[in-house]
């Protein structure tokens, strides 16, 4: 963010200089307005780097996330359904083995176009601890959520309609109607449990995710090989867990994980998939938040590595830190 705050500089100090000089003054209420909306172009254009939209590399990485997005979907909610169709002693458990052999797949494949994010809330953590610049996220949530509602557009066309209204195209949903003694009733887990569970078992993710794949130090020892499996091996791990909820509370599908993952099927099918549907949206962008405080307030061990971070926690600090070292004594 320090590079884009100085290209904004180079491109638009000019343009005011030219623009306005001190002889004129703000002559009227119109040259005021019209500085302040520059300046303020100005400032936004420093704050969100919106120069790395200009970066061909920045689109091709978000194409890559689009496409891979949409195949992920396509296959693990394939492979969820399949497991719910053969008729499982545990589909719970035989999800889980899908969905760890599918992410630790797709994200090996991903990571060398665009590092394998494939869920929005690894992009958002990533933007505010500073390993990703909000313009190449913004472009990345775009693309996974546009591929996520592509892969589960396909889905929708090769399953069977009977099957994909059975269950809900493998999407995410809090509860469920089932007959049971021949009465119809509806299952399931409420919005506030459902938000909890969904918060800390992303926490659980994302906090392997950035002590595994995104510490420098740690990353030597996994590798660019190993990390992918071994998140991979935590998402499933946490889906087993969650998804062992649904034994208690029938017709919970267990946390998403994955915001992207559950809106694509949402979109696709719609009615009940969209009640409750914003705790999976919630539930993983305030777990992002959270560890990003916490890898600013509880740093890793070997905080030099770190030091050449643009975090947004860093450039506020270093604001407050500028403006005091500048008050007079």
């Amino acid at each position: 963010m320090v590079a884009c705050d100085h290209a904004a500089g180079v491109w638009l100090i000019p343009l005011l200089e030219s623009r306005f000089s001190i002889a004129e003054g703000f002559d009227n209420w119109y040259t005021a307005y019209s500085f302040f909306c520059l300046c303020l172009c100005a400032c936004l254009f420093g704050i969100f780097c919106l120069i790395k939209f200009v970066y061909v590399q920045v689109w091709r990485a978000a194409i890559s996330e689009f496409i891979v997005t949409a195949l992920l979907v396509f296959v693990n909610t394939a492979g969820a359904i399949t497991c719910l169709q053969a008729g499982f002693t545990s589909s719970t458990a035989a999800i889980s083995v899908i969905t760890f052999f599918c992410l630790a797949f797709f994200i090996l494949g991903a990571a060398p176009a665009s590092g394998g994010h494939l869920n929005p809330a690894i992009t958002f953590a990533t933007v505010l601890t500073g390993f990703c610049s909000p313009a190449r996220g913004l472009l990345y949530v775009i693309g996974q959520i546009a591929g996520s509602v592509i892969g589960a557009l396909a889905l929708k066309v090769v399953v069977a309609e009977s099957v994909a209204e059975k269950y809900g195209l493998g999407g995410c949903y809090l509860k469920n109607t089932i007959y049971s003694d021949g009465v119809l009733q509806e299952v399931g887990i409420e919005p506030g449990p459902a938000l909890l569970a969904e918060f800390v078992f992303t926490l659980v993710v994302l906090f392997f995710a950035f002590s595994i794949a995104l510490d420098p130090k740690q990353f030597q020892v996994t590798g660019p090989i190993l990390a992918p499996f071994m998140i991979g091996a935590v998402i499933a791990l946490m889906s087993f867990m969650s998804g062992g909820l649904m034994a208690v509370n029938g017709g919970y599908t267990g946390a998403g994980l994955n915001p992207s993952r559950c809106f694509g099927p949402a979109v696709a099918m719609g009615g009940s998939l969209w009640d409750g549907h914003w705790v999976f949206w919630v539930g993983p962008f305030l777990s992002a938040l959270a560890i990003a405080i916490i890898y600013h307030v509880v740093p890793p061990h070997h905080v030099e590595l770190y030091r050449s971070r643009s975090d947004i926690f860093t450039q506020i600090g270093n604001m407050i830190k500028g403006k005091s070292s500048s008050a007079p004594a």
